[in-house]
């Protein structure tokens, strides 16, 4: 299921990548999204990894990576969704 979440992800990012250098209007939508599963493989990964490796999640979670993942992944959605730059850019 690992292999299935990462070529999801690599299928995400490529669309994503076309999506964004063709100008599309669906482009800040797949970069919410982007950002959205990143985030969630973050914080999954150490929890799924901590129940198969019968470890504590805190022994698998790098605490500053993952706040700096929070922080930017939310600072990005923020201006992804608000900035007239990109609602100007992306009219296609």
């Amino acid at each position: 299921s690992e292999v299935f979440a990462y070529g999801a992800y690599a299928v995400l990012v490529i669309l994503t990548a076309v999506q964004f250098f063709r100008q599309k209007r669906i482009a800040p939508a797949l970069i919410v999204a982007l950002l959205m599963a990143r985030l969630a493989f973050e914080i999954a990964y150490p929890v799924v990894g901590a129940s198969l490796l019968d470890a504590s999640v805190s022994e698998l979670v790098d605490v500053p990576y993952l706040l700096g993942t929070i922080v930017g992944s939310f600072l990005w959605t923020w201006y992804v969704l608000v900035s007239v730059r990109v609602r100007n850019t992306f009219v296609r």
